[in-house]
């Protein structure tokens, strides 16, 4: 199987559809199917654009319900978008606002204290944990993420040989 059929999107779709007619409870009911059959948690009340793709039966990924996301968004497994609601004592509403061709790496953690928003062409690592927002055509890397240029390296320098990796003095070429 491709993982097509298992995709949480069409069931989201239809939960968000029956959401936005006011059917609250049957909405839920759709969500619980889908987090059912995928173990991805997609509320009914966040606003997915088109093209979005989640693979691996979104496995793992959790969106909180006030999050919106762009065109063309690949979520990888194990994503979690959520929300800091608290300051000490002070609650404090949070949004996470996902521009359009943004990739979120596998493990990847964006939490929100207020509104965070990734910007179109984005890309956050694996493992990051975003707790600012990321500039258009940046990466986001580390824990917590910082911001780096997309196509530069830590140090800076640009990356001009695509599908090679160096480490420490060792060039190896992804297949």
């Amino acid at each position: 199987m491709n993982g097509v059929i298992f995709s949480p999107i069409p069931l989201y779709r239809v939960a968000h559809w029956i959401h936005k007619r006011g059917q609250h409870h049957i909405a839920y009911l759709v969500y619980g199917l889908n987090y059912f059959l995928t173990g991805c948690q997609i509320p009914a009340s966040v606003e997915i654009g088109q093209r979005a793709r989640i693979p691996d039966f979104g496995a793992g990924v959790v969106i909180n319900g006030s999050t919106i996301i762009g065109d063309d968004v690949m979520i990888l497994p194990h994503v979690v978008i959520g929300q800091n609601i608290r300051q000490g004592l002070e609650v404090i509403p949070g949004k996470v606002v996902i521009g359009n061709r943004v990739v979120l790496g596998t493990g990847a953690k964006i939490i929100a204290s207020g509104i965070l928003t990734i910007e179109d062409d984005a890309i956050v690592g694996a493992n990051a944990v975003v707790l600012k927002s990321v500039p258009a055509g940046h990466m986001a890397i580390g824990i917590p993420a910082r911001n780096v240029p997309a196509g530069k390296g830590t140090n800076g320098e640009t990356d001009d040989n695509l599908g090679e990796t160096t480490f420490s003095g060792h060039t190896s070429t992804e297949v």
